[in-house]
């Protein structure tokens, strides 16, 4: 029990100070007063039972809700199930506040009351469910749904954090090689463009500019970075600022759509655990406006908060606060009108989880894309130059590929022939192609002829990471099992492509591409993506 330092009056009137142990004041207070004491303050002795630093990982409190939910379901008393787990519980500072709940419990608190003693273990959130699942006499059944929250929101969690590490890997990785070409490669071509007896044109002259710049004064642009990312954050604090900063990211094209999809996929989700555990919407929704991580969604909620308990519907409710997707307003609608509320917003939930990957790679391919042809667009310039210095005729080649489910579309590649040879594709002696140009065979050598496929990504065509889009002719004359590379978008880059690229064989490249498409990691494709500039360093395969 824990330990307080009291100070009480006697008989008397004399002021005493002491020690007592007590599981709660009340309890002190009594034992006092049959002492002949009359309490006139109390406060916990830091002198008493030591407490153990640290915090209780996710996981440890998603097992704890696990085991909790198995007593309780399977009829063992909650205090002996309390004891069994003080005894086997290994971490410390959760072993603690067991033993804390344990004697809040037996000393006569309900459960709920005996969680919130520990608010930076047990969230709001956690009491609330514990305490509808009490008043409702469904406890372990608020229990199990706690648990399938928690994990769910650990998912999330792991999502968020991958959405939002991918992009600023690839945009460093990006600035880091356009920097490297810019400051180091692009010096050397201004010698040679020198001596070249023409007007170049503006784009070349600009990018050749910033390579003098970037190199004289390399400083000032670090600088100016760090100063741009601190007037971010700094703006981002204020209040007014980041709700018109998350409203417009909502209204952005893509981009809004998986913010959209994020948020409302976390309210369905959380409304269908909440009501299912007993708590009452107005609540439910309190505690989810304080857990959506767009402020301008928790605006909407609270709204519709108001309008609830101004008596409306909760469709109504949500269609007046003009911002919930369709999804979410049929589902809820359908779902009070058939009485199932739970399992529409559990319908709409999965609906989210289900889409959220494929809408997370395409803004990753949007992001990645609209990077490579806004800060790197001046690099087009030069094989551009090239090609048609060497062979005149159109810069670049297009031929009809096949996409995914067999969508075919028109692909973009640099023409690397001369402009009068049949076709783009490989001879039977694939190394020595006679109609390919000097600087085609320069720009397959280290892949650069794929680069206009990024306005192919762009499109939705294809994406950055994927298997290689294949002609009409290689899809009619495939076997039934190589249908599944289908299945995902092609990609500027996969696994084929890191691994040999020409050097590996049908069938091996198969079982890449769908190990590839079961995988649906964006870590894989972070891997990918890197291991790409080795692969075109290398030139294996590349013919």
């Amino acid at each position: 029990m824990p330990t307080f330092a009291y100070t009480a009056r006697d008989r008397a009137g004399k002021l005493v100070e002491g020690r007592g142990r007590a599981a709660a004041e009340n309890e002190l207070r009594r034992e006092l007063q049959s002492s002949g004491l009359m309490l006139v303050k109390a406060r916990p002795d830091g002198t008493g039972k030591s407490r153990v630093s640290g915090r209780v990982k996710p996981k440890d409190l998603i097992l704890f809700t696990f085991n909790m939910h198995n007593v309780l379901d399977s009829g063992v008393p909650m205090l002996t199930g309390l004891q069994d787990m003080v005894n086997e519980t290994r971490q410390p500072r959760l072993k603690r506040v067991l033993e804390e709940i344990l004697e809040s419990v037996t000393a006569g608190e309900t459960f709920s009351q005996a969680l919130a003693r520990h608010p930076d273990v047990f969230d709001p959130l956690y009491v609330h469910m514990c305490e509808a699942g009490e008043q409702s006499g469904r406890l372990p059944h608020a229990m199990e749904r706690l648990m399938q929250f928690l994990e769910w929101r650990e998912d999330f969690r792991h999502a968020i954090k991958d959405l939002m590490t991918y992009p600023i890997v690839v945009v460093v990785a990006l600035i880091g090689l356009i920097g490297l070409v810019v400051g180091v490669v692009f010096p050397r071509f201004a010698e040679v463009f020198e001596r070249v007896d023409f007007q170049l044109p503006w784009s070349t002259r600009f990018l050749l500019s910033l390579s003098d710049f970037m190199t004289g004064y390399w400083w000032a642009c670090g600088i100016g970075l760090v100063l741009l990312w601190a007037l971010v954050v700094f703006l981002k604090s204020i209040p007014p600022v980041k709700m018109a900063f998350h409203t417009a990211v909502l209204r952005l094209p893509v981009i809004g759509d998986l913010v959209s999809m994020l948020n409302f996929g976390q309210v369905a989700n959380s409304l269908a655990s909440f009501v299912d555990s007993g708590i009452p919407i107005p609540t439910a929704l309190e505690l989810i406006e304080k857990i959506v991580p767009n402020a301008r969604v928790s605006k909407s909620i609270r709204h519709a908060r108001e309008g609830i308990l101004g008596g409306k519907t909760l469709a109504v409710a949500f269609r007046d606060a003009e911002i919930f997707p369709p999804l979410v307003l049929r589902m809820v609608n359908m779902g009070e009108q058939s009485g199932r509320i739970v399992e529409s917003l559990e319908k709409a939930a999965k609906i989210y989880d289900r889409e959220i990957p494929q809408k997370t790679k395409r803004v990753l391919d949007v992001i990645v894309s609209s990077l490579v042809l806004t800060i790197g667009a001046p690099l087009f310039v030069i094989p551009a130059m090239l090609i048609r210095r060497e062979s005149p005729g159109p810069v670049f080649f297009r031929q009809t590929r096949i996409g995914r489910n067999g969508k075919p579309f028109e692909m973009f590649k640099f023409r690397t022939m001369f402009a009068d040879s049949s076709g783009d594709g490989p001879s039977p002696d694939s190394k020595h192609d006679p109609r390919v140009t000097r600087i085609g065979r320069f720009l397959r050598r280290y892949s650069l002829d794929e680069l206009p496929q990024i306005v192919n990504v762009l499109k939705g065509d294809m994406s950055v990471v994927g298997p290689r889009p294949a002609l009409q002719e290689e899809v009619a004359a495939y076997p039934k099992r190589a249908l599944g590379r289908l299945a995902i978008k092609p990609g500027l880059t996969g696994l084929w492509q890191v691994s040999g690229r020409a050097d590996i064989g049908f069938d091996q490249m198969v079982e890449m591409d769908l190990a590839y498409a079961a995988s649906k990691s964006l870590w894989l494709d972070v891997a990918i993506f890197f291991a790409t500039f080795r692969a075109i360093l290398s030139g294996r395969g590349a013919y």
